[in-house]
Protein backbone atom coordinates (compact mmCIF):
# COMPACT_ATOMS: atom_id res chain seq x y z
CA UNK A 1 0.00 0.00 0.00
CA UNK A 2 1.62 3.30 -0.95
CA UNK A 3 2.11 6.64 1.16
CA UNK A 4 -0.42 9.18 -0.09
CA UNK A 5 -2.71 6.90 -1.55
CA UNK A 6 -6.55 7.10 -0.34
CA UNK A 7 -6.37 3.19 0.82
CA UNK A 8 -3.28 4.43 3.03
CA UNK A 9 -4.91 7.18 4.50
CA UNK A 10 -8.30 5.55 4.97
CA UNK A 11 -5.95 2.81 7.24
CA UNK A 12 -4.38 5.72 8.73
CA UNK A 13 -7.63 7.13 9.92
CA UNK A 14 -8.78 3.56 11.12
CA UNK A 15 -5.59 2.83 13.10
CA UNK A 16 -5.73 6.50 14.87
CA UNK A 17 -9.18 5.83 15.42
CA UNK A 18 -8.65 2.24 16.94
CA UNK A 19 -5.61 3.80 19.33
CA UNK A 20 -7.94 6.56 20.64
CA UNK A 21 -10.87 3.79 21.57
CA UNK A 22 -8.51 2.41 23.49
CA UNK A 23 -7.38 5.48 25.16
CA UNK A 24 -10.60 6.06 26.21
CA UNK A 25 -11.66 2.58 27.80
CA UNK A 26 -8.19 2.33 29.51
CA UNK A 27 -9.23 6.36 30.87
CA UNK A 28 -12.78 5.18 31.63
CA UNK A 29 -11.63 2.34 33.44
CA UNK A 30 -8.78 4.08 35.62
CA UNK A 31 -11.24 6.76 36.19
CA UNK A 32 -13.90 4.28 37.31
CA UNK A 33 -11.44 2.75 39.42
CA UNK A 34 -10.59 5.94 40.89
CA UNK A 35 -13.73 6.77 41.30
CA UNK A 36 -14.96 3.61 43.33
CA UNK A 37 -11.32 3.81 45.62
CA UNK A 38 -12.38 7.27 46.38
CA UNK A 39 -16.32 6.77 47.37
CA UNK A 40 -15.01 3.32 49.13
CA UNK A 41 -12.67 5.50 51.22
CA UNK A 42 -15.08 8.15 51.45
CA UNK A 43 -17.93 5.20 53.16
CA UNK A 44 -15.61 4.55 55.69
CA UNK A 45 -13.92 7.84 56.82
CA UNK A 46 -18.04 8.57 57.31
CA UNK A 47 -18.38 4.96 58.95
CA UNK A 48 -16.24 5.70 61.80
CA UNK A 49 -16.00 9.85 61.85
CA UNK A 50 -18.26 11.67 63.59
CA UNK A 51 -19.00 15.33 64.17
CA UNK A 52 -20.76 16.39 67.00
CA UNK A 53 -22.25 20.08 68.59
CA UNK A 54 -21.24 21.17 72.02
CA UNK A 55 -22.95 23.64 74.44
CA UNK A 56 -21.86 25.46 77.44
CA UNK A 57 -23.85 27.27 80.12
CA UNK A 58 -23.02 29.65 83.18
CA UNK A 59 -26.60 29.79 84.37
CA UNK A 60 -26.46 27.42 86.86
CA UNK A 61 -23.28 28.48 88.38
CA UNK A 62 -25.26 32.29 88.25
CA UNK A 63 -23.25 34.19 85.88
CA UNK A 64 -23.88 34.78 81.91
CA UNK A 65 -20.61 33.34 80.42
CA UNK A 66 -21.67 30.70 77.97
CA UNK A 67 -19.77 28.65 74.86
CA UNK A 68 -20.76 26.75 71.58
CA UNK A 69 -18.27 24.36 69.64
CA UNK A 70 -18.26 20.89 67.75
CA UNK A 71 -15.79 17.85 67.46
CA UNK A 72 -14.91 15.39 65.20
CA UNK A 73 -13.60 12.67 66.42
CA UNK A 74 -12.77 8.73 65.23
CA UNK A 75 -15.44 6.63 67.09
CA UNK A 76 -13.71 3.73 65.86
CA UNK A 77 -11.32 4.91 68.86
CA UNK A 78 -13.51 5.71 71.71
CA UNK A 79 -14.24 2.77 74.46
CA UNK A 80 -18.27 2.33 74.06
CA UNK A 81 -19.04 1.63 77.12
CA UNK A 82 -16.03 2.87 79.06
CA UNK A 83 -14.15 5.87 79.81
CA UNK A 84 -11.38 7.26 76.84
CA UNK A 85 -8.39 9.86 77.82
CA UNK A 86 -6.72 11.14 74.51
CA UNK A 87 -3.59 13.00 75.43
CA UNK A 88 -2.53 15.04 72.47
CA UNK A 89 -5.71 15.45 70.64
CA UNK A 90 -5.20 12.24 68.61
CA UNK A 91 -8.39 10.73 67.69
CA UNK A 92 -9.75 14.38 67.09
CA UNK A 93 -9.94 16.20 63.68
CA UNK A 94 -11.31 19.23 64.51
CA UNK A 95 -12.17 21.02 67.79
CA UNK A 96 -13.61 24.28 67.94
CA UNK A 97 -15.00 26.20 71.20
CA UNK A 98 -16.37 29.64 71.24
CA UNK A 99 -16.63 31.23 74.66
CA UNK A 100 -19.04 34.61 74.91
CA UNK A 101 -20.17 36.53 78.03
CA UNK A 102 -17.21 35.92 80.38
CA UNK A 103 -15.68 38.31 82.35
CA UNK A 104 -12.48 37.24 80.88
CA UNK A 105 -11.31 34.52 77.90
CA UNK A 106 -14.00 35.06 75.48
CA UNK A 107 -13.03 33.96 71.89
CA UNK A 108 -12.41 30.90 70.10
CA UNK A 109 -10.49 28.10 70.50
CA UNK A 110 -9.04 25.27 68.85
CA UNK A 111 -7.13 21.67 68.73
CA UNK A 112 -3.73 23.82 68.91
CA UNK A 113 -4.92 25.25 72.59
CA UNK A 114 -6.36 21.40 74.26
CA UNK A 115 -3.94 18.64 75.29
CA UNK A 116 -6.26 15.86 76.43
CA UNK A 117 -9.93 15.01 75.56
CA UNK A 118 -11.79 12.12 77.44
CA UNK A 119 -15.33 10.75 77.69
CA UNK A 120 -16.70 8.82 80.33
CA UNK A 121 -20.42 6.99 79.33
CA UNK A 122 -20.45 6.19 83.05
CA UNK A 123 -20.36 1.92 82.03
CA UNK A 124 -23.24 2.73 79.32
CA UNK A 125 -23.50 2.42 75.50
CA UNK A 126 -24.30 5.91 74.50
CA UNK A 127 -26.02 6.66 70.76
CA UNK A 128 -23.91 8.40 69.35
CA UNK A 129 -26.70 9.16 66.88
CA UNK A 130 -28.89 11.20 69.26
CA UNK A 131 -28.72 13.87 72.16
CA UNK A 132 -26.38 12.19 74.58
CA UNK A 133 -27.74 14.19 77.50
CA UNK A 134 -29.99 12.37 79.27
CA UNK A 135 -29.44 8.86 77.96
CA UNK A 136 -30.01 5.93 80.53
CA UNK A 137 -27.26 3.55 81.18
CA UNK A 138 -26.86 1.56 84.65
CA UNK A 139 -26.25 4.72 86.57
CA UNK A 140 -29.27 7.22 85.50
CA UNK A 141 -29.10 9.39 82.80
CA UNK A 142 -26.17 10.31 80.94
CA UNK A 143 -25.06 14.27 82.05
CA UNK A 144 -27.14 14.29 85.45
CA UNK A 145 -25.39 14.65 89.24
CA UNK A 146 -23.65 17.51 90.67
CA UNK A 147 -19.63 17.08 90.80
CA UNK A 148 -18.66 14.91 92.06
CA UNK A 149 -20.89 12.24 91.57
CA UNK A 150 -21.81 13.29 87.65
CA UNK A 151 -23.22 10.26 86.00
CA UNK A 152 -20.10 10.33 83.16
CA UNK A 153 -18.01 12.92 82.08
CA UNK A 154 -16.91 14.94 79.08
CA UNK A 155 -14.35 17.43 79.16
CA UNK A 156 -11.20 18.86 77.71
CA UNK A 157 -8.13 20.52 79.57
CA UNK A 158 -5.96 23.50 78.46
CA UNK A 159 -2.07 22.63 76.86
CA UNK A 160 -1.33 25.75 78.89
CA UNK A 161 -0.50 27.97 75.61
CA UNK A 162 -2.29 30.22 76.35
CA UNK A 163 -3.65 32.17 79.51
CA UNK A 164 -7.02 32.81 77.79
CA UNK A 165 -8.37 28.91 77.13
CA UNK A 166 -10.90 27.33 79.05
CA UNK A 167 -9.74 24.26 80.70
CA UNK A 168 -11.74 21.47 82.75
CA UNK A 169 -12.37 21.69 86.60
CA UNK A 170 -14.63 19.51 87.21
CA UNK A 171 -17.56 17.43 85.74
CA UNK A 172 -18.76 18.59 82.39
CA UNK A 173 -17.16 21.49 83.92
CA UNK A 174 -14.91 24.76 81.57
CA UNK A 175 -13.47 27.15 83.76
CA UNK A 176 -13.09 30.51 81.44
CA UNK A 177 -9.77 33.05 81.93
CA UNK A 178 -12.04 34.73 83.66
CA UNK A 179 -13.07 32.61 86.27
CA UNK A 180 -16.46 31.90 84.92
CA UNK A 181 -17.67 28.04 85.32
CA UNK A 182 -19.85 27.04 82.06
CA UNK A 183 -21.44 23.26 82.28
CA UNK A 184 -21.69 21.31 79.30
CA UNK A 185 -25.47 20.88 78.54
CA UNK A 186 -25.65 19.07 75.02
CA UNK A 187 -24.10 17.14 72.95
CA UNK A 188 -25.73 16.40 69.51
CA UNK A 189 -24.58 14.58 66.24
CA UNK A 190 -24.16 17.02 63.09
CA UNK A 191 -25.97 15.11 60.00
CA UNK A 192 -23.34 12.99 57.92
CA UNK A 193 -23.16 14.72 54.91
CA UNK A 194 -21.85 17.98 56.77
CA UNK A 195 -18.94 16.01 58.53
CA UNK A 196 -18.09 14.86 54.79
CA UNK A 197 -18.13 18.28 53.21
CA UNK A 198 -15.88 19.65 56.33
CA UNK A 199 -13.45 16.60 55.27
CA UNK A 200 -13.72 17.05 51.65
CA UNK A 201 -12.99 21.09 51.82
CA UNK A 202 -10.08 20.66 54.20
CA UNK A 203 -11.29 22.09 57.43
CA UNK A 204 -10.28 18.52 59.09
CA UNK A 205 -7.24 16.69 59.33
CA UNK A 206 -7.61 12.73 59.78
CA UNK A 207 -5.60 11.54 62.92
CA UNK A 208 -5.84 8.49 64.39
CA UNK A 209 -6.11 6.68 67.46
CA UNK A 210 -2.75 7.28 68.51
CA UNK A 211 -2.17 7.69 72.30
CA UNK A 212 -5.95 6.42 73.36
CA UNK A 213 -5.83 4.91 76.74
CA UNK A 214 -7.97 3.92 79.33
CA UNK A 215 -7.86 5.75 82.95
CA UNK A 216 -9.87 4.12 85.42
CA UNK A 217 -8.55 6.45 87.79
CA UNK A 218 -10.21 9.32 86.02
CA UNK A 219 -13.69 7.97 86.46
CA UNK A 220 -13.74 9.14 90.63
CA UNK A 221 -12.14 12.77 89.97
CA UNK A 222 -12.13 12.34 93.66
CA UNK A 223 -9.24 10.09 93.70
CA UNK A 224 -7.35 10.95 91.00
CA UNK A 225 -3.88 13.06 90.71
CA UNK A 226 -4.31 14.00 87.88
CA UNK A 227 -7.68 15.81 88.76
CA UNK A 228 -5.95 17.02 92.05
CA UNK A 229 -2.86 18.26 90.24
CA UNK A 230 -5.16 20.30 87.39
CA UNK A 231 -7.29 21.73 89.96
CA UNK A 232 -4.46 22.88 92.30
CA UNK A 233 -2.95 24.77 89.37
CA UNK A 234 -6.43 26.45 88.98
CA UNK A 235 -6.88 27.52 91.85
Amino acid sequence: MKKGTLPFLIAQMLGAAHILEIGFLHLFKTTSMSTSLFFGSLAHVLATYKTFNLTWSGASFGNGASATGYFTVDTACLNNPGFTSFSGMSALSALSITVTGSSGGNGTFGLSDFSTFFINTAGGILDLNREWFGQANPEGAWGSGAFPSTVGDFNVFSNGSSASTPTATSGFTLRTAGGDSILLTSVTPVPEPVTCAMLLTGWHHRGGCGSSQVHPGLIDPTTSRQWHKWDASLN
